[in-house]
């Protein structure tokens, strides 16, 4: 093609290969590492154009999923870089599955600076200019599963939102709704504390059905209280991994269902994850399925990888993995 693109495979490449320009959109959070992502993003521009690539960048005005931003399909980027944190991502992945169709679609790629950074180590995705330019050269281009949520409003609208990670229906989606309440800016860990202590004083722990499977609906919980999360990835936050054989490759959703009446077997939940013993325990449920149906009779918080819904959710809720959604650029070996 006259703008250099090399629309042929390379040997073991999951996609298209590119030589020798590949155009590049950096999609920057400046809030992110507590300011520093800017200044991230101007060393990689540095570094993308210095080995021949073309590089656009723009910069979310506001923090967070309500960001404007668009990435209009005329601009024909081959990669888009999210220079921030799991939110920025998510964002950007989000976008990438609604624009073109997808055999345009830009590959994602992830610079983490961020609190958590899942996607990025999903990947082996670093801060490390060279190892992007090197998944350039390389060209390792991967189909990518999307999640997607989708229900009926408190205002009778339907709604509908991606999951390019997880999403958590209990004490982890109550920290981030507290979270979001006071935060102002990005400051690290210590940004979580007074959320957490606000949940373990009036812990979310709702009742909820989960089934899964179609067209007949298998139930795996009953009208039961406990931890409830559904992920498209084997990583969680602190190492906690309630789902960890899930892969964002294989069609599927996972779903782990860890029952519990207070804040104190909610602990204990969170210590067995931590050591990687969920598995074992006799009481922990975990499925997979490319759809799953969540009922919940009363309003329940939900945080969808890292970020709030914005609202509660009421009723039945529908988890649906949508195969293929997206594409990534591998910088190496995977997890």
């Amino acid at each position: 093609m006259a703008d250099g693109r090399n629309e042929a495979a390379e040997p073991g490449s999951g996609g298209r290969g590119y030589a020798p320009l590949v155009r590049i959109v950096l999609v920057v959070n400046p809030r992110s590492g507590r300011g520093r992502a800017a200044g991230v993003a101007a060393g990689f521009e540095a570094s993308l154009r210095a080995a021949g690539h073309a590089v656009d960048v723009l910069t979310l005005t506001r923090g967070g999923l309500d960001a404007p931003l668009l990435l209009p399909p005329s601009h024909g980027h081959d990669v888009a870089v999210a220079v921030g944190g799991d939110g920025t991502v998510g964002f950007l992945a989000s976008l990438l599955s609604s624009a073109p169709p997808l055999p345009d679609r830009p590959a994602l790629y992830h610079v983490p600076t961020g609190n958590e950074n899942l996607f990025a180590r999903e990947f082996g995705m670093t801060r490390d200019p060279a190892r992007l330019v090197a998944a350039c050269a390389r060209a390792d281009i991967r189909p990518l599963d999307l999640g997607r949520l989708s229900g009926i409003g408190g205002d009778g609208a339907p709604w509908s939102r991606p999951v390019l990670l997880m999403a958590g229906f209990s004490v982890d989606a109550g920290v981030i709704e507290r979270l979001h309440a006071t935060r102002r800016r990005a400051c690290g860990h210590l940004v979580y504390a007074r959320p957490i202590l606000g949940e373990i004083l009036a812990p979310h722990i709702p009742r909820q059905t989960v089934a899964c499977g179609t067209p007949a609906p298998r139930v795996i919980v009953r009208d039961a209280r406990g931890m409830l999360v559904i992920a498209n990835c084997g990583r969680y936050a602190a190492g906690l991994d309630p789902c960890r054989p899930a892969r964002m490759d294989d069609g599927l959703l996972d779903a782990a269902f860890m029952p519990c009446a207070g804040v104190l077997s909610a602990l204990a939940w969170a210590l067995r994850a931590r050591r990687g013993r969920l598995e074992g325990h006799r009481r922990f449920v975990h499925a997979t399925a490319a759809e799953f149906t969540l009922d919940f009779p009363d309003p329940t918080p939900c945080q969808i990888d890292g970020d709030t819904l914005g609202f509660h959710v009421r009723g039945r809720v529908t988890a649906r993995c949508e195969p293929g959604a997206l594409r990534v650029l591998v910088p190496g070996r995977e997890r």
